[in-house]
């Protein structure tokens, strides 16, 4: 299970108001946001290049000042950069890396069978998913739930079945719960988190299609369709 921390909290807030992979505003200037996943050699930061869910590779001109993030393979991160050169026909952008921040992640649970993951479906506290997809080997959720983070310790958790029915449906059902630790108050707040599909990836690969189901804030239990980006 992976719990939120305040450290993320105020910059999730903006991400989710801007989008996934968007702009804001530094002085008079906009500098470009996005996430990622990190790729370096151990040891070697001059190695290190950002794996884009947009579908760019993303190579820092300042390696050298990304030295105290103690940055690792397939961290996850928000990135924001400026002085931006792009190089279309290889997808490649080669920027000055602004400021780093850790994504939260959390690692795909399996229940036994739709039966015990409708029962947490139930138990769980309600959240909406207003965005999902899979890119670079994660499944990243854009949400909602009524709570205070800054004070609150909220739990997101995304479950898989042992028991999956993909040979008769085609149709990868995922399950997502939120814990909010009795928290009672009632502003909206948005996050993002990132699951790796490693666990899941060949399910993933045999489905036509993946849907997650929650207990939404409004409209009772729903199901999301989660787009796969090639």
């Amino acid at each position: 299970m992976k719990s939120l921390t305040k450290q993320t909290h105020y910059l999730i807030i903006a991400l989710v108001v801007m989008g996934l992979q968007s702009c804001i505003r530094s002085g008079d200037e906009y500098s470009p946001m996005a996430i990622g996943t990190v790729q370096v050699e151990t040891g070697d930061i001059n190695t290190l290049y950002f794996d884009l869910d947009s579908g760019y590779k993303l190579f820092p001109n300042n390696p050298e000042n990304l030295v105290a993030y103690d940055l690792k393979t397939n961290d996850r991160v928000f990135i924001q950069f400026t002085e931006l050169d792009e190089n279309t026909s290889k997808k490649e952008l080669t920027a000055k890396i602004k400021m780093l921040q850790q994504v939260e992640t959390g690692n795909v649970e399996f229940t036994q069978d739709d039966s015990s993951a409708e029962g947490l479906i139930q138990a769980s506290d309600r959240i909406n998913i207003t965005e999902a997809y899979i890119a670079n080997g994660f499944l990243t959720l854009k949400y909602s739930y009524i709570g205070q983070p800054s004070v609150w310790d909220h739990t997101i958790q995304l479950y898989a079945t042992k028991d999956n029915k993909i040979e008769d449906t085609k149709i990868l059902k995922l399950y997502l719960t939120h814990d909010a630790s009795e928290d009672n108050s009632t502003y909206i707040n948005n996050g993002i988190i990132s699951f790796p599909i490693t666990e899941i990836n060949d399910l993933v690969k045999a489905a036509e299609e993946v849907s997650i189901t929650s207990k939404t804030i409004y409209s009772g239990v729903q199901e999301t369709a989660v787009y796969i980006k090639k």
